[in-house]
């Protein structure tokens, strides 16, 4: 068996056939970069979210774009991090621009959509978003990882 990669990039089709190759690439690079269970388990949950966003919504008529993915298991702010980057060209959407739910609020009053975004600044701790005319939207999500037994917090 292969060592886990500390860094991936693909890029392919925006189709949910994909998906799964996606995942598989993040755990990969998760498990390289010593995430426990926990925040792999976030981390595929927030890019599988991001990825079926782009899927459904980034292209229209219902034609595939393009969806790269660039995962790498790297220090973020001086702290041992997985740094996830989604890259579309469909049409520009800055996803944490939406305003979260308020809390406590009841599903049935909640508007539709949106969701998915709050879930994935709950289980990330960095997200950022920029559009590029050239290269069109980045998406990069952050999950910190906890230190090794013995270093400083």
């Amino acid at each position: 068996m292969n060592a886990p990669r500390a860094a991936i990039a693909s890029s392919g089709p925006a189709t949910l056939d994909r998906l799964p190759l996606l995942l598989e690439a993040v755990d990969e690079v998760c498990v390289a970069a010593g995430a426990d269970s926990t925040q792999r388990h976030d981390l595929r949950l927030a890019v599988e979210e991001a990825c079926v966003n782009i899927i459904r919504h980034a292209y229209r008529d219902g034609a595939p774009g393009e969806l790269g993915l660039d995962v790498a298991g790297e220090p973020w702010q001086g702290r041992p991090a997985v740094r996830v980057t989604l890259q579309d060209r469909g049409l520009p959407f800055d996803p944490l621009a939406l305003v979260a739910p308020q809390q406590g609020a009841d599903a049935e009053d909640l508007p539709l959509g949106g969701l998915g975004v709050h879930l994935m600044r709950q289980v990330t701790d960095v997200q950022s978003y920029h559009h590029d005319a050239a290269t069109g939207n980045h998406l990069t999500l952050v999950k910190f990882l906890t230190r090794q037994h013995g270093e400083e917090t």
